[in-house]
């Protein structure tokens, strides 16, 4: 994934405002994109701290996993999700880089999923629910969580749930929806968590028709 000039220049614009201390950068740089920022940008201004951040990562070629970190970290952050708009169709909806936010489910429906991911055997093992990511290209920027296992469920859930469509043409609730009723197979799981992966195709279905204006 490599940026235009004025990309690079809202993605900047972007990282300030959700950032705009440099302990907060330096702490998501840390903890959610695994680097350290002292290392990469010295010190200097914020803006040519960002821009240095920005530049080192198309430089090794994790521009577009600094994007994920920082939507991750700071999934409220208005200006990132419309830098992310932004991009063009073809690098927003391809595996490797990051999807556009995806249409959010409601409440209702996500309790319902949490719910019927508690029901599925050996979920209490962390192995267990990181075996439901497989196929999700960004599960291994998740922020999960180890001992809580319904806050765990839940965070799989909320993130994965801003992401937008693959370049395949899956949502990756519906991947990890359809993951767990293969892992529940003949329980009742299996049943509950069919309910919930039908109620999932029928939004994203709605959303599609909605937005193509059919």
């Amino acid at each position: 994934m490599g940026l235009s000039d004025p990309e690079r220049q809202r993605l900047a614009d972007a990282l300030l405002e959700a950032y705009p201390s440099r302990a907060a950068l330096a702490q998501m740089v840390k903890y959610q994109f695994s680097a350290d920022l002292e290392a990469i940008a010295g010190y200097g201004s914020p803006r040519e701290t960002v821009f240095k951040l920005v530049i080192w990562a198309e430089k090794v070629g994790r521009i577009a996993e600094l994007i994920r970190a920082s939507q991750q970290w700071n999934p409220q952050s208005s200006a990132m999700k419309e830098f992310v708009g932004s991009l063009s169709r073809e690098t927003r909806q391809d595996e490797h880089t990051v999807p556009i936010s995806a249409p959010k489910i409601s409440a209702p429906m996500r309790r319902a999923f949490v719910d019927a991911l508690l029901m599925v055997p050996g979920i209490d093992a962390f192995e267990v629910r990181s075996q439901l990511l497989i196929g999700i290209p960004w599960r291994a920027t998740l922020t999960r969580g180890v001992m809580d296992v319904r806050s765990d469920l839940e965070t799989m859930v909320d993130e994965l749930g801003s992401l937008g469509q693959l370049n395949s043409g899956a949502w990756p609730l519906l991947i990890l929806a359809d993951n767990a009723r293969a892992y529940a197979e003949g329980t009742e799981a299996e049943m509950q968590l069919e309910k919930v992966y039908q109620r999932l195709l029928a939004f994203y279905e709605g959303k599609k028709d909605r937005t193509s204006g059919r």
